[in-house]
C-alpha cells in the first residue's frame, strides 16, 4: 500500500468549493483555512483515475498536488467566468513504496 497525499490551494469556498475523486470515489477533504484543502489515503499499486472540480469567484487561481511519495502530479488553473474549473480525468500510477530492510 502507498500513502496518497492531496493538497489543494486557492479555494475561496472551503470544502464546499472542491470535489476530489479517486477511482470514482469522492475523498473527504479537510479545510486548513486560507483556501487550503488536503486529504490522504492508502492505495494499492496500479493505475487509477482522479479528478478535481473546483468552484469559486471567476478568475481565482488554484493549484493541486497529488503524490504517492514517488510520483508527483501538479496542476494549476483559474476559475472560468462561470466560476468553476476541473482537471478532467487524470491517470496516476501508484508504485509499491520503497521499504528499507
Amino acid at each position: 500500500m502507498a500513502q496518497i497525499a492531496v493538497k489543494i490551494t486557492g479555494i475561496a469556498r472551503g470544502i464546499q468549493g472542491a470535489t476530489f475523486t479517486w477511482s470514482q470515489q469522492i475523498k473527504p477533504l479537510v479545510d486548513f483555512g486560507g483556501g487550503n484543502l488536503q486529504t490522504s489515503f492508502l492505495s494499492d499499486p496500479g493505475t487509477f483515475l482522479y479528478s478535481l472540480v473546483v468552484f469559486g469567484p471567476p478568475g481565482d487561481a488554484w493549484t493541486l498536488l497529488v503524490t504517492d511519495g514517488t510520483t508527483v502530479h501538479n496542476h494549476a488553473g483559474h476559475m472560468s467566468p462561470a466560476g468553476f474549473d476541473t482537471t478532467g480525468d487524470t491517470a496516476f500510477t501508484v508504485v509499491n513504496p520503497v521499504v528499507n530492510p
